[in-house]
């Protein structure tokens, strides 16, 4: 029996396991046709913006288009756009939390991302002390992180830890989160179909890390054999989704191993490989 597993990163940084398409850039956003708060909506719409900007000229080959204000279908709704909102009432989530998510992944490919920011119980500036008043630029460049893939690192002066979410200090990308971003996205980072890997950041953008018990390497979802290139099948990997892996015994998916991704990153509550969305909360 070949039992398999998805395989996350091992460094400082972490990633949930899916990456947009490189088809996928620039990544259209729109930002929420209500900010509130008391916030100036030109600065706020400005601070965003500079958030998104931040990621961008990393210069990991990431790139994103404001596409202007539209509130989509909501929070967390599957409409093929991706939103930033700012919620002063009806909190969709646990009122401790400072911001949060909505991810769409369809196997290893993120599809689209809302991002949240809790306006009913935090109090926001576009120039927050991250004490009196979370600061909007900082929150949201931490959560565009999140949108691209990555996770929360240990790393004290970089964005995504989770420590310097909403303070000012998180608008500055560190060296971690450039590091996880270029990993992730860089073209001459990413190992192909069939080549070694440890973990997801060392394949190429839509490719996953597969460990079928014998080896790792780089792989792809897939619906049936036909779909793997020759001396690949497609094995189960358990709820429902399929990976290519190496077929050692000419048996197709007959027989295969059930298998769970080998790493989520801690504080994911709902990762589900099919179309379906990431609610990754996360505490102050």
């Amino acid at each position: 029996m070949i039992l398999l597993a998805w395989i996350g990163a091992a460094a400082a940084w972490e990633d949930i396991g899916a990456v947009w398409e490189p088809s996928a850039f620039p990544i259209p956003y729109t930002i929420a046709e209500a900010l509130g708060g008391g916030l100036d909506e030109d600065e706020a719409v400005a601070a965003i913006q500079a958030a998104f900007q931040t990621w961008e000229d990393a210069g990991c080959g990431v790139s994103f288009a404001y596409q202007g204000r539209d509130s989509g279908e909501g929070f967390g709704g599957i409409d093929g756009v991706s939103v930033v909102y700012f919620i002063e009432s009806g909190w969709p989530e646990e009122p401790t939390l400072l911001s949060v998510p909505a991810i769409a992944v369809d196997g290893a490919t993120i599809v689209e991302a809302d991002l949240a920011f809790n306006g009913e119980h935090f109090s926001w500036s576009v120039d927050g002390d991250g004490v009196s008043h979370f600061d909007l630029q900082g929150s949201v460049t931490h959560e565009v992180g999140h949108l691209l893939g990555l996770w929360h690192t240990t790393d004290p002066d970089a964005s995504l830890n989770d420590f310097l979410n909403g303070k000012p200090e998180a608008r500055t990308l560190g060296d971690d989160d450039i590091e996880g971003l270029c990993a992730l996205y860089s073209a001459s980072a990413g190992g192909q179909l069939g080549e070694d890997c440890e973990a997801a950041a060392d394949c190429a953008a839509g490719l996953i890390c597969l460990d079928d018990g014998a080896a790792r390497y780089c792989s792809t979802a897939c619906q049936e054999d036909a779909e793997c290139p020759e001396g690949f099948a497609c094995y189960d990997l358990g709820g429902g989704e399929q990976a290519c892996a190496i077929d050692l015994d000419d048996k197709g998916c007959e027989g295969c191993g059930q298998a769970a991704p080998a790493h989520a990153p801690g504080g994911l509550l709902g990762l589900w490989w099919g179309v379906g969305v990431v609610l990754v909360r996360r505490r102050l």
